[in-house]
């Protein structure tokens, strides 16, 4: 879940009219044939990222250039031990540093996923370059229209795969 969150990080913050909205995200692990189906609301603010998931089980987590905190009952955020191998990568996201970036992705312009059914959307996917990165996730897809994000595919190298539509906020 953190690694998703970071990657919605990247692809939110470099699109500046997708400051809010809704998601819907399905996650279809390896071996299984129905995927997990989850609803909520994102807020990107003053380089935070807020991820509300209201479906099937209400939680909150927030990202900032500190880390991934989650949301107790009392309210107050814990910081979450372990962000593996992107401690280092949260800053370049969340300052939308693109040189940066192209320390840990190499990106290349594709088509709309077959999975989409608007195809004038604009697309890129990124590659991890390092071996840490390419440990967990084999690559993943932004897609954006009018420079609002509204598809983020994530790929795990074990055949897991994440999908997330986003509706921003008018």
């Amino acid at each position: 879940m953190k690694r998703l969150l970071i990657l919605l990080a990247l692809a939110i913050s470099t699109c500046s009219h997708a400051d809010s909205g809704r998601f819907e995200q399905s996650k279809l692990f390896a071996g299984f044939k129905q995927a997990f189906v989850s609803t909520g609301q994102y807020s990107l603010e003053d380089e935070q990222l807020v991820w509300h998931t209201i479906t099937p089980i209400e939680s909150q987590l927030k990202i900032d250039a500190t880390g991934v905190y989650e949301r107790q009952a009392d309210g107050e955020y814990t910081a979450q031990v372990q962000t593996g191998p992107y401690g280092a990568l949260l800053p370049a996201l969340l300052a939308q540093d693109e040189q940066a970036l192209a320390q840990f992705f190499n990106s290349q312009l594709i088509p709309s996923p077959e999975s989409l059914s608007e195809k004038s959307l604009e697309c890129v996917r990124l590659e991890p370059k390092t071996a840490e990165l390419q440990s967990i996730f084999s690559h993943f897809v932004s897609c954006a229209q009018a420079r609002n994000v509204v598809f983020i595919g994530l790929y795990e190298g074990n055949g897991t795969s994440t999908e997330i539509t986003l509706t921003p906020d008018s």
